[in-house]
């Protein structure tokens, strides 16, 4: 069987633009849907937090860094620049794999100029509109790595959606404060 389930999300994406006379979609800054795995043209289901609204369209790219969210065409009636979006798309996964299945989500703030938070991120490293702090991943990682003493730095990697040069730097800050006790 086959579950729908949460694929990508953008949350509190501030709209920049809203057009009418356009036959309609989301204009996403390219960076930003590749941090989360969302392709161009693909169905996506809008939440407007401002309002309460909810739609779906699909995405179409637009310029890279430009941290663009133009709504577009009916939708356009749905939201005003400054509201602020949450948006998402789903993916039907085999129930086996739903335990391995994690969503891949950013949070924005400061006029869609800072990810604020990531979880399962595809390009990690250092996102082209901003980096957590190093407080925030440390307090994210004690709370990945919980009771264990041992934890792998692909690991964190993948659950903080950082490159593994970070993860690694990150896992040798917590053992040298003595938070954790070996790096696999």
């Amino acid at each position: 069987m086959l579950v729908e389930m949460l694929k990508s999300k953008i949350l509190r994406a501030e709209t920049t633009d809203a057009r009418i006379d356009y036959e309609g979609s989301l204009a996403i800054d390219l960076d930003l849907m590749d941090k989360v795995g969302m392709l161009p043209y693909e169905k996506i289901l809008v939440g407007n937090i401002s309002n309460g609204k909810r739609f779906e369209t699909y995405a179409i790219p637009a310029p890279r860094g430009s941290g663009t969210f133009s709504v577009r065409g009916a939708a356009a009636h749905l939201g005003n620049v400054g509201d602020l979006l949450v948006i998402m798309s789903f993916a039907q996964v085999d129930e086996r794999e739903i335990a391995k299945h994690l969503p891949r989500t950013i949070t924005l703030a400061e006029k869609n100029t800072k990810i604020i938070k990531s979880q399962n991120m595809i390009d990690g490293d250092s996102a082209s509109v901003g980096n957590e702090s190093d407080d925030t991943l440390i307090e994210d990682a004690l709370k990945i790595i919980g009771e264990a003493k041992e934890i792998s730095i692909s690991h964190i990697q993948r659950r903080l959606g950082i490159g593994y040069n970070r993860a690694a730097n990150l896992l040798e800050t917590l053992k040298e404060r003595g938070l954790i006790d070996k790096i696999k």
